[in-house]
């Protein structure tokens, strides 16, 4: 589970100055709309947009007037966009709220709207589009929410019937399976006689069970689960499952109640966008179950007989808190749809009764920020919860146990691999942000932490117990028994994560709720916030210097140090029996009550560098009973007590710390330990005693405390070389905390190349402890030897030991280049030739080969692997005789250069063709052929192809032709011709030969030619 936004926007003032959740106006927004989210973790095809109140009034009458298949809002922009994208919904994103719409309005709700349109259309493009409108106030992408993953190991075995017992308060048979409700410790015995979870160490719950002598719930308070829907037939739930009654007794299909949803009889399924009056009971699955297993963590029904004990769950004479059903979760899978269906859901427990808001969900891209997100919807109905939960239509007069509301988050899973990071929406400003710890008072596994977190409770670790089957859980160790169990769908079963953690709050909160409003205590959430932080019982204390868990993975074993959750735990461990005593501190004083007496001098009994402890007697209240409680106060600056008991302080004021007496009598000795200190610090120290009813002693005990020095940080451990070039080496460390936990202030690295460091060249860096840094050292000589020395420096300006380790630049040799058979080569000007030569590259370096001299084009290099070629092509630019020398070099990317080789190309010049006489040719009678192979006649000194032409005196009386390199002569009529054949080479020089063809009738005894004779 994971809450995270992002924030782009284009704007015009500052956004820091801007309101809009209702009490200033929209039109103080900037011109252009803010752009919440981005494009690439929107859910394709919708949109969220929040118009200005200048517009509102045209938008909400055209769009009343919308029929089927038409939209329209009346601004043209907008409709202009809606045609583009193929829009084809336009409707308000909270629904009039019907009796509670008024309200909605005063809160600027009703000026959000959702378009739905075709998905195929860029989302980038949608944003791009809307951001100019200036009736728009908001452009929001929406984005997805889902339940975190959670495995289940079915537990149906039939529990046999428990009475009530100091050790069992209530007669529910599956109650000794609930550590987090009481957790006994390692002595703590199942039914076998074995110990339940090994290593649970006692008190680690919520100190429920004394709360319970106090109160137990009550009807008038209602927690809305914004989760996946609750099993409201459950054999523990349901007498404890909140029901509209208009809805219940009135007509299927119509909104009887007025509050602008149809059939809502158990609350609202906004998943399905259904009423529960429709639906039949879930079937298990991952959202059902945990949805159910939230609210029987709240409000399981107590002493039943049955199952579980809920934290708010009544009795069987008494009804407990209700749980109100707001489904936003797939019943099947938990997946959810966008952050909208949540804001809708937490709006509505809102209008309908619900002062208590319950989340255990997120979003389900991790890359989201909220920091900068003060406009989104989601936010917005979270500022209305709070500020309208328990209010009247109006929003003026109280009418619910509380005055405004409570918004509880889960803190997320996260931790084990993302760290210290914030996780939204638990870390807004507006919600309670609840972290998860196991069995022994340590943080779970999984869970997130960091300075934003607001509390911790029990949400189980499996990993935390060896007990029992030893192989069980994801990865194969741990115990389920060391898990959560509650309620699931039909049953009963163990999960655990900050999902489980965050009903624990929610139902210390409705019992607190409850208790207030029993004993006429007029509550407010800001108070009861107030009270749950002050309430809350340290967990630092337990997170021990070197004290680590480890969790077995797929990628090998993780490690979780104690130390670094110090102080990110939230104000402590919810304690319910101790809330509940906050609450009864607020009751009507007796007449004759006095201030409780002030506590005498304290003693500085133990130190640390970050913690002092001191001591004191306790003293007693008015009656002469010890007194309920200390507060202890801390500055570096002078503190001053008032009369009244209000403390100040010159400097900034730390506390108090709330040291509760316990079962300690007025004379005993009691201490307490000061967390959070700085190392070699004097502090100014105020103690005050506080009775049952919350008066503090009219002045107090002060004095001060000093803490030990700080001491040097120690060296780091794993200094290594992981890289060499041939100028440069790369070394690592892991970044180590300072004596206190903090961060190092900086790292000095030197290097040279002397042992004794001498001349050494020093830089400087950060790290942050538990991060492995990594630093490029530059600038080396290739082939040497460097001693690197890296000294860590704290924030106190001691330095540790010398972390050392050397290292060797790599020997940059040159590339070695060798010719492969002959660099010469004699070839005549038409022909083709290639010298080869083979590039060895020593130290494995990329190379690169060229020629060097003066070639002309028709010389070319080629390389194929570590082949390199020189080619020579002969063309007709070279018919004289000619030599080409050059010289080929392979030099590597560093730019160190291998031998240069020669090579040559000697070029024959070109020769003209020599012909010889080709002999007279007699043919005795007409249509007879003479052949002649004209490479007898015809020779060339380059030996390249030779192209003949034939030439004839008289074509009719021979004819000749060329075939295939052979002349051919065919006599035709009688008489005498000369035949010339002329030779051309590729160079266009010819050679030509000419001889004589008769053709006459060898029947005739003599002919003269030509006939008739010439005298």
């Amino acid at each position: 589970m994971c809450a995270t936004m992002m924030l782009a926007s284009c704007v015009e003032t500052n956004l820091d100055e801007m309101k809009i959740d209702g009490s200033v106006p929209s039109q103080t927004l900037a011109q252009k709309p803010v752009m919440v989210h981005s494009a690439e973790v929107a859910i394709p095809g919708e949109i969220i947009v929040k118009f200005r109140e200048s517009a509102i009034e045209q938008v909400e009458s055209a769009t009343a007037l919308m029929t089927e298949g038409a939209i329209a809002t009346g601004v043209e922009e907008i409709d202009l966009f809606c045609k583009n994208v193929g829009a084809y919904k336009v409707e308000r994103l909270f629904p009039n709220a019907g009796r509670f719409e008024a309200r909605q309005r005063k809160a600027g709700l009703h000026l959000w709207y959702k378009i739905s349109f075709d998905e195929g259309v860029s989302m980038s493009k949608v944003g791009q589009m809307l951001t100019g409108i200036d009736e728009l106030a908001v452009v929001e992408y929406n984005v997805e929410i889902s339940l975190p993953k959670v495995t289940m190991g079915r537990v149906a075995a039939e529990v046999e019937q428990v009475l009530a017992s100091d050790e069992t308060p209530f007669d529910d048979p599956r109650f000794e399976r609930q550590w987090h409700l009481q957790n006994n410790g390692t002595d703590w015995k199942n039914a076998s006689g074995d110990p339940y979870i090994k290593g649970a160490v006692k008190g680690a719950d919520v100190n429920v069970v004394p709360a319970w002598e106090k109160c137990t719930g009550s009807d008038k308070v209602i927690v809305s689960v914004v989760d996946g829907v609750v099993d409201h037939d459950h054999e523990d739930l349901a007498g404890n499952i909140w029901y509209n009654e208009a809805e219940k007794n009135g007509t299927d299909g119509v909104d009887d109640d007025d509050n602008g949803y149809v059939d809502d009889v158990y609350g609202f399924h906004f998943y399905s966008n259904k009423g529960f009056s429709a639906m039949k009971n879930p079937t298990p699955g991952s959202g059902s179950n945990h949805g159910t297993h939230c609210a029987g963590v709240i409000a399981a029904m107590n002493n039943n007989g049955k199952g579980v004990s809920g934290i708010a769950g009544g009795t069987d004479t008494k009804g407990g808190v209700l749980i109100m059903s707001c489904a936003t979760m797939s019943d099947d899978k938990g997946q959810g749809r966008g952050a909208d269906v949540a804001a809708k859901a937490i709006t509505y427990g809102c209008n309908n009764g619900a002062v208590i808001s319950q989340n255990s969900w997120g979003f389900t891209n991790s890359n989201i920020n909220w920091n900068s997100d003060q406009f989104s919807s989601l936010r917005e109905a979270i500022k209305y919860f709070t500020d309208y939960a328990g209010m009247d239509e109006t929003g003026e007069v109280q009418v619910g146990p509380m005055k405004g509301g409570m918004v509880i988050f889960a803190a997320s899973n996260e931790g084990y691999y993302e760290g210290d990071i914030k996780k939204y929406p638990a870390a807004d400003e507006n919600v309670v942000a609840v972290a998860s710890i196991a069995a022994d008072y340590r943080p779970a596994y999984y869970t997130n932490y960091g300075t934003w977190v607001d509390v911790s409770a029990p949400g189980g670790d499996p990993f935390f117990s060896d007990l029992g089957n030893p192989y069980a859980g994801p990865y194969g160790y741990g115990s389920t028994t060391a898990e959560v169990y509650s309620t699931v769908v039909n049953g009963y079963d163990y999960m655990s994560g900050t999902s489980m953690a965050c009903p624990h709050v929610s139902g210390v909160v409705a019992l607190a709720v409850s208790y207030a409003d029993e004993r006429g205590v007029e509550m407010t959430a800001a108070k009861m916030k107030e009270y749950l932080y002050e309430t809350a019982r340290d967990i630092d204390s337990y997170l021990k210097d070197d004290d680590y868990k480890y969790l077995p993975t797929n990628g090998g074993t993780y490690y979780m140090y104690m130390e670094d959750y110090r102080g990110k735990m939230g104000h402590g461990l919810v304690d319910a029996d101790q809330l509940l005593s906050k609450i009864e501190g607020d009751t009507p004083l007796p007449d004759d009550h006095v201030s409780p007496e002030a506590p005498g001098e304290f003693e500085q009994i133990a130190a640390t560098m970050t913690s002092a402890t001191i001591e004191w007697t306790v003293t007693g209240d008015y009656t002469g009973a010890p007194v309920n409680n200390y507060r202890v106060y801390w500055s570096t600056g002078k503190i001053s007590i008032s009369e009244s008991g209000n403390v100040t302080s010159a400097g900034t004021l730390y506390g108090p710390s709330t040291v509760t007496v316990g079962e300690k009598s007025v004379g005993d000795k009691i201490s307490a330990k000061i967390n959070k200190l700085r190392p070699q610090t004097t502090y100014n120290v105020a103690l005050l005693a506080v009775d049952d009813w919350n008066k503090a002693s009219i002045g107090g005990s002060m004095g001060t405390v000093v803490t030990n020095d700080p001491t040097a940080p120690k060296a780091v451990t794993d200094l290594s070389v992981d890289n060499s070039t041939y100028t440069s080496l790369t070394i690592s460390f892991t970044g180590i905390a300072d004596c206190i936990g903090e961060n190092i202030a900086k790292y000095t690295i030197k290097r040279s190349t002397s042992s004794s460091m001498a001349s050494a060249v020093t830089t400087t860096v950060t790290a942050e402890p538990g991060a492995r840094k990594s630093i490029e050292l530059t600038g080396l000589a290739n082939n040497t030897t460097y001693y690197i020395e890296v000294v860590a420096t704290d924030q106190f300006g001691l330095s540790s030991e010398a972390a050392k380790v050397s290292g060797k630049t790599k020997n940059n040799l040159p590339p070695v280049l060798t010719a492969v058979g002959e660099t010469s080569k004699t070839l005549q000007y038409w022909d083709k030739a290639s010298i080869e030569f083979n590039a060895e590259e020593p130290n494995g370096d990329k190379w690169s080969a060229k020629i060097v001299g003066s070639v002309d084009s028709y010389i070319k290099l080629v390389t194929e692997g570590n082949k390199i070629t020189v080619t020579f092509t002969g063309n007709s630019q070279n018919l004289n005789a000619r030599t080409y020398s050059a010289k080929v070099v392979v030099t590597d990317e560093t730019g160190l250069a291998s031998a240069q080789l020669p090579f040559t190309f000697t070029i024959i010049g070109n020769e003209a063709p020599v012909a010889t006489q080709i002999p007279n040719v007699y043919m005795g009678a007409t249509g007879l052929t003479q052949s002649y192979d004209l490479a007898t006649y015809f020779t060339d000194a380059n030996n390249e192809p030779l192209i003949y032409d034939v030439a004839i005196s008289s074509s009719s009386t021979a004819v000749a032709r060329i075939d295939n390199g052979k002349l051919i002569v065919s006599g035709s009529k009688y008489g005498l011709v000369d035949v010339t054949v002329t030779a051309r080479d590729a160079g266009n020089k010819t050679a030509s030969t000419t001889f004589k063809v008769m053709v006459r009738d060898d029947n005739k005894a003599v002919e003269l030619y030509p006939n008739p004779v010439a005298w």
